[in-house]
């Protein structure tokens, strides 16, 4: 048959699957679980909803979400809309009239609230059973008691994702809709966490509308007694005395029974009570039983919220909740919007209605929310006040001199005059002092240009480029003029930067800095204009892949790759040399453009010589190791493998000398027959090719050194922190050091045309000029006091002696590394002899080197006391 309402109510379903039969035997009587799981019950309770509808039904029935005492809830589909739905059925066996004349009421109620924080209804209707149900919008998410749960237990991703302001913002849309119903005449009455659902993507949808009652503007009836079948305005039958919530939450008019006094500010006191929850993550009232918590509800017994937690709670959101849970319901809220406006004035960093915030409460919630305006203002008035109080003092000993003056140079007959002169003076200051004031606030900008100015170019002077380009970026951007263009190109060390989209396996720049080559992952040998930052050519790609390349003076690529082969590339063709028996994993080509050389990842090394690289031949004692870095340089080749051992091999000769230590890089110093080893440590140890002996070694780098190139008189170290340190070898100091690389730095080449080149593991690569000022030239390497200097006969080197019984020589020009000699006492003396030849040192005895031979030096011995003097 059909209801008046419309929808379809069967008459008898003696013939088909009893759902609520189902659910009285099976999940309300514990005697017949035969032993099943709840979850065995759940499934047998789909399969059962399942069949409560009909294959031609317009919805099919997914799974039961929950199972209650008076019915359930399922999650269907509908099939005519083609989504999900939230089915609330109310089980005829458990029914009577009044339950679904409350179900039907709160369906009804649902349906007219139509609001984005209020759950929607879509459909009211009967089963086949008679059982009465409605459908709203499948909501996925999870419900606020959850969430507060989750926060109490420590879960980091709902700390993350639901810190407090973001809760307050959730309680904020919780009050839109419970002061939305209010303004309809409804009242929720079982506002609690579990029926708050916060969704996935930041819905806010509060359910459960079973206890809502519609306030009547009539005179409640006497306690005690029933209202009717149903009052005037469509509510349900009420009954004074009956109590409906949830203890905790409900306030004390509900824990009393008494209907009369429920109204808006019945569920005002519960959102307090939500708030205090949502602060604490504790339900506000205390108590072992439902029966204690609401005998503690009654009393209006509430711990502050801030003594029941550890951590701290503002106390302006503690003074909210203590005003919306008060006992007498005249001293909360009157109305949900109040509550609401000192959430979000909270939020908005204003003072709320509840914490008697005074002038200076209010002052200071005013620079909070302006402070970087507040911090402007303030230093300007200080400055203005200093200047005022200064004009004053110097107004006020001017106005004492010229009072005394006038008295003791004027006579009485004059008094008059002096008087009209004086206040026309003090006039005129006056208009002085205001034109000057407002002459200080025209200008305020361009004294902060000035300053900023002053600091850019006292750090040029130190060469602190990063202090220069920080402090011309803070200056105004309106008062900039030609002066901040020329301190910005002087500071400015990038000359260009190409991004290669992508890492990179190996990259080479030639003598000039005109030209990058680099080798990616997939095979790509590519040649990069430096000036456009654009590629120039892909000379193309070896499947096996590249894995690096070298550059010789003529600027010919050589490349290595994965399957063994060296190639020359002439253009886009390439010419093969042969096979390694490994991968190849470094190749070197010498400056002549007439030796190739290729290590391996089986630690051999291979040398092609000729015009045509037509001979070939595999050098004697390999490496045990994958071979890692090579270098040459004329005669020279150095070697390092995977195991940190390095090598000098003399190619005329075919023999080799092993270094003693472990390092991590390689190569040789440009234009000097001197190489180079970098340690673990960063310290950097210079050799004599033609005896392997150590010249000097650097141990003034800080942190790792992640790459290392070196011309005469000049090192540039790459770091992992994504700088480049400039260094003077000679001086064993530090010139100056380029930042702006961004990553850890993987390559650099220095090129004769005074440039850097760097790239990094993200494929940028940028070139940088080095800084060619003339640097003040500072000898820092003794430990004691200097006693004597000499300078060498063609006045190239100098020579120093010291307390600590060491002897060092420095180049007078250029960078080049000198030998340290160690003297037995304190030196005293040292003179060059022979012609530069030899030196001799002299303290309380006497030695003579002959410099850049290696040899001991001569002692010599006769003086019975210190030596003050040599020639």
């Amino acid at each position: 048959m059909t209801s008046d309402s419309g929808t379809y109510r069967p008459e008898s379903s003696s013939d088909l699957p009893d759902f609520s039969q189902f659910y009285t035997s099976r999940i309300n009587n514990e005697a017949e679980h035969d032993g099943r799981s709840h979850a065995e019950l759940m499934d047998e309770a789909v399969a059962i909803a399942r069949d409560a509808w009909q294959p031609d039904s317009k919805y099919e029935i997914l799974d039961v979400i929950a199972l209650g005492g008076m019915g359930c809830i399922l999650r269907a589909r509908d099939l005519a809309a083609q989504r999900e739905v939230a089915m609330k059925v109310v089980l005829r066996a458990n029914s009577d009239l009044e339950l679904i004349d409350r179900f039907t009421r709160e369906a009804r109620i649902v349906a007219h609230l139509e609001h984005p924080n209020i759950v929607p209804v879509h459909d009211i209707g009967w089963s086949i059973h008679g059982d009465p149900y409605f459908t709203m919008t499948w909501v996925q998410g999870s419900n606020l008691y959850d969430l507060v749960m989750r926060l109490k237990n420590g879960d980091g991703e709902i700390i993350a994702r639901k810190p407090l302001r973001s809760m307050l913002e959730d309680f904020v849309k919780l009050c839109d809709a419970t002061a939305f119903a209010h303004s309809r005449g409804i009242i929720h009455l079982d506002l609690k966490p579990n029926n708050v659902m916060i969704g996935d993507y930041g819905e806010v949808i509060l359910l459960d509308w079973g206890l809502a009652k519609q306030l009547s503007r009539e005179t409640p009836q006497r306690a005690g007694t029933v209202i009717g079948s149903q009052t005037a305005n469509g509510s349900a039958p009420t009954r004074d005395g009956i109590i409906r919530g949830t203890p905790g939450f409900m306030a004390p008019e509900q824990a009393e029974g008494n209907v009369a006094q429920q109204d808006e500010r019945t569920d005002i006191y519960s959102l307090g009570a939500i708030l205090y929850m949502i602060l604490t993550h504790k339900c506000p009232i205390v108590g072992e039983t439902p029966k204690e918590m609401m005998r503690q509800t009654r009393r209006g017994t509430i711990v502050p919220p801030g003594q029941r937690t550890d951590h701290a709670i503002p106390p302006e959101l503690e003074a909210v909740v203590m005003k919306s849970m008060a006992q007498n319901p005249a001293q909360r809220y009157q109305n949900v919007e109040d509550l609401r406006a000192d959430i979000e004035a909270h939020l908005a960093g204003f003072a709320t209605s509840v914490e008697g915030a005074g002038l200076w409460k209010r002052s200071w919630l005013l620079f909070k929310r302006n402070r970087w305006e507040a911090s402007l203002i303030a230093a300007s008035i200080a400055i203005i006040s200093l200047l005022i109080v200064a004009f004053f003092f110097a107004l006020e000993r001017r106005q004492q001199m010229t009072v005394w003056d006038k008295r003791y140079n004027e006579a009485l007959e004059h008094h008059a005059s002096i008087v009209r002169a004086d206040a026309q003076q003090q006039k005129n200051l006056v208009t002085a002092r205001d034109a000057r004031i407002a002459e200080l606030q025209q200008t305020n900008t361009q004294y902060i240009y000035v300053y900023r100015l002053q600091l850019a170019a006292a750090a040029l002077e130190e060469r602190r480029y990063d202090a220069v380009m920080q402090a011309l970026d803070l200056c105004p951007a309106s008062a900039r003029h030609w002066e901040w263009g020329r301190l910005r190109r002087q500071a400015d060390r990038l000359i260009a930067q190409i991004d290669t989209g992508g890492p990179l396996r190996a990259m080479a720049a030639g003598g000039d800095d005109e030209r990058v080559v680099t080798a990616g992952p997939d095979g790509s040998v590519i040649v990069w204009n430096t000036a456009s930052g654009t590629a120039e050519a892909e000379l193309g790609r070896v499947t096996a892949g590249t894995r690096c390349l070298a550059l010789d003076s003529s600027g010919r690529i050589v490349t290595g790759s994965d399957d063994g082969l060296v190639r020359i590339w002439h253009g886009r063709a390439f010419q093969t040399l042969g096979s390694q028996d490994g991968a190849v994993t470094c190749v070197a080509a010498s400056t002549n453009g007439r030796v190739i050389v290729a290590g391996s990842d089986n630690g051999s090394l291979r040398m092609w010589t000729g015009n045509d690289f037509g001979n070939s031949q595999v050098l004697p004692d390999s490496h045990t190791n994958a071979v890692t870095a090579l270098a040459i340089n004329g005669r020279w080749l150095v070697s390092l493998d995977a195991g940190g051992e390095a090598r000098i091999h003399d190619l005329r000769n075919r023999r080799h000398e092993t270094l003693a230590g472990r390092f991590v890089d390689i190569g040789f110093v440009r234009h000097t027959p001197h190489a180079f080893t970098v340690a673990a440590d960063g310290s950097v140890t210079f050799w004599d090719v033609k005896n392997a002996r150590t010249v000097m070694t650097m141990n003034e780098n800080t942190g790792p050194v992640t790459a290392v190139a070196a011309t005469k008189g000049i090192l540039a170290a790459g770091s992992s922190d994504g700088t480049i340190r400039i260094w003077d070898i000679g001086l064993q100091s530090l010139r100056h050091t380029i930042s702006g690389q961004g990553k850890a730095i993987s390559r650099v080449v220095l090129t004769d045309a005074g440039t850097v080149t760097s790239t990094d593991a993200a494929g940028r690569i940028k070139v940088w000029r080095i800084a060619n000022d003339a640097m003040p030239r500072t000898y820092r390497r003794h430990t004691g006091d200097v006693r004597c200097l000499a300078y060498s006969p063609n006045g190239q080197r100098l020579a120093s002696g010291s307390n600590d019984g060491m002897v060092y020589l420095w180049p007078r020009k250029g960078t080049e590394a000198l030998p340290t000699l160690r003297h037995e006492t304190t030196v005293t003396a040292v003179v060059f002899l022979d012609n530069n030849r030899l030196l001799a040192a002299a303290g309380n005895n006497a030695w003579i080197w002959t410099l850049d031979s290696g040899l001991a030096p001569i002692e010599c011995n006769g003086h019975a006391d210190l030596v003050t003097a040599a020639a």
